[in-house]
């Protein structure tokens, strides 16, 4: 009982000291997108785990995560691995899904990303995606920017089916986007087979890989906030806010 009621009483501080936090800062970092860029239409992606999961005003979108906030799409409800405590994920994002990039091309897909202050770093809490869908065993994104559970700014890059090599990105953490307008940028080539991928963060490459492109998939642009549940610990509360999606086509 006494465990219980203190599990309770961490979870509303952890709540409270996040939605304090009610509107972006208007700091900015540099930009490598092009003027030219075109904005990217988005919707919600499988609902809402709560109402105010996602809130969209004006030009910015705000993405909220509580403990237990299980996402709604068919398999985050579904014990993703026991033994380890994931016993859901959970989910609060939008999509570009109906309206995917052309292919063949070289793109730079980018948008601007901040953390709300107040909430610590849940392991591979993810904020930037540029995904792809080819059926429902074969989608997966080339590119995906994530957090783990020191604060530090991952980026995830698909080698192979279901399968991502991590790299930390030196010089960037949770911290970093707490408060400041952040562009996360991703050049890709939309071209089946090992792609070239070139990330930048803050106006500054800070990664070049290669990714997998499914044959005949379609990729597009995701944000928002998807992370794996726990039934082990707590986990903070975090906000997570985004705009100007956009692509502009290399060549």
């Amino acid at each position: 009982m006494l465990k219980s009621a203190l599990s309770t009483i961490i979870a509303a501080v952890f709540i409270c000291s996040t939605m304090a936090i009610a509107n972006p800062q208007p700091a900015e970092t540099p930009r490598v997108q092009l003027k030219s860029a075109k904005k990217i239409s988005v919707k919600i992606s499988c609902g809402k785990p709560k109402r105010n999961s996602i809130v969209k005003k004006r030009n910015t979108w705000t993405f909220t995560i509580a403990q237990g906030d299980v996402g709604k799409c068919p398999t985050d409800a579904k014990a993703k691995n026991a033994a380890s405590y994931v016993p859901h994920m959970e989910r609060a994002e939008v999509t570009g899904h109906n309206k995917p990039f052309p292919k063949n091309k070289k793109i730079r897909v980018a948008a601007m990303m901040q953390v709300a202050h107040g909430s610590s770093a849940v392991h591979n809490s993810s904020l930037f995606q540029v995904h792809q869908w080819l059926n429902g065993c074969d989608c997966g994104p080339p590119v995906l920017m994530s957090f783990d559970r020191s604060g530090n700014l991952r980026a995830r890059i698909l080698r192979e089916r279901h399968k991502h090599n991590a790299f930390k990105i030196a010089g960037w953490s949770r911290k970093d986007f707490e408060g400041k307008w952040v562009e996360i940028a991703v050049d890709i080539a939309n071209v089946a087979g090992k792609s070239d991928v070139e990330v930048f963060v803050g106006g500054k490459s800070v990664l070049k890989q290669k990714a997998l492109i499914f044959q005949k998939g379609d990729l597009y642009f995701k944000a928002g906030i998807y992370r794996e549940g726990s039934s082990k610990k707590l986990l903070s509360t975090e906000r997570v806010y985004m705009k100007d999606p956009t692509y502009a086509i290399l060549k």
